[in-house]
Formats: C-alpha cells, structure tokens, sequence
C-alpha cells in the first residue's frame, strides 16, 4: 500500500504528456499480455476501458482537480494556446477536419488496398485458415486494435483541446459502446 502511494505521489507530479504516455504504455502493456494469454477482445477491452476510466477520474478529481472548488465539472480549463484554432463561419479546427479527412482515408486504403488489410480480412473471416497459409492472425488482430486505439485517442485529443477546453469526467458519453 505504501508503494502504491509513493507511485500515485510520484505520477501526479509528473507533467501530463508524460503521464498519459506512461499510462499509455502500461495500458498497452497490460492489454498485450491479455491478448497474448487469449481472453476474448470484448471481455480484455471492457476490463482495460474500466481501468482507463478509473484513472481518468482518479487524475480528474485527484491530482488534477481545480483547486478551491468542489466541482464535477472537470479540470481547469486548459492554455489558450492548446485550443485548436477555428476559422470562418463554422466551428470546426482546420487541423482537425484535415486530420480526421486524413485518418478516413488512410484507413479506407489500408483496408481496401493493401496487403495488411487482406490479412485483417483475412484473420477476421477465418483466424484458423490463415494460421495455415503461415500467417499470424493475433498479430494482426492486435494490429487492427492499435489503430483503434490510436484513432479513438486521436478523437479525445480533438474532444480536449477543439471542443470542452478541459478534460471532464464524462468526455466521451459512452459513445463506444453504442451499437446499431
């Protein structure tokens, strides 16, 4: 208990980038050996999301909470210079409409016209029948979750810095767990 303490002590020290960049990695650390020991995506992703949003919230109303007041809300906001900036008539970033245009299309290709995406295909449609052509499906299975991960991070940045202008406890809505 004292270890976890001094660890808790030590990281809300720490500035932020670099916190969520450990986070990140004991995150993706902690999600390869799931992977690795075969617990199912659905049941490794929802314990890891649950982990995520604990952290999120320990962060939230810990180390980064606001001081001298007893609020829900969030953070404090961030540094003007951190807001992505808007231009004309409607309040969407430049930068992020390019990158999302970006991130689009860069994965429509990866997924309809390259190799890597026969082989997400490929390991998604029948894991057994490409062990046998010689390919590694949990690679690529890990692979496809990476770029999820990478693009669902890549939504929160946009969240954070275009939208609230302060990391709040409810974010995202639990938009990820919507389905058709």
């Amino acid at each position: 208990m004292i270890i976890t303490k001094k660890l808790f002590r030590f990281l809300s020290r720490l500035p932020g980038s670099s916190l969520i960049l450990i986070f990140s990695l004991v995150l993706c650390s902690v999600s390869l050996i799931l992977f690795i020991t075969g617990v199912n995506e659905i049941f490794a992703g929802l314990g890891l999301n649950f982990v995520g949003q604990g952290l999120a919230l320990w962060l939230i109303f810990g180390p980064w909470k606001r001081p001298g007041i007893a609020s829900m809300s969030g953070t404090d906001p961030i540094g003007d210079s951190y807001f992505l900036l808007e231009k004309g008539l409607i309040s969407v970033s430049p930068f992020a409409l390019f990158m999302v245009l970006l991130s689009f299309i860069c994965t429509y290709f990866l997924i309809r016209m390259s190799l890597v995406g026969l082989k997400l295909h490929a390991s998604g449609s029948n894991p057994f029948a490409t062990r046998l052509l010689g390919l590694r499906p949990t690679l690529s299975i890990f692979f496809a979750l990476a770029m999820c991960g990478g693009l669902a991070g890549l939504a929160g940045f946009f969240q954070v810095t275009g939208v609230y202008h302060r990391l709040s406890p409810s974010i995202s809505s639990n938009y990820g767990y919507l389905f058709r």
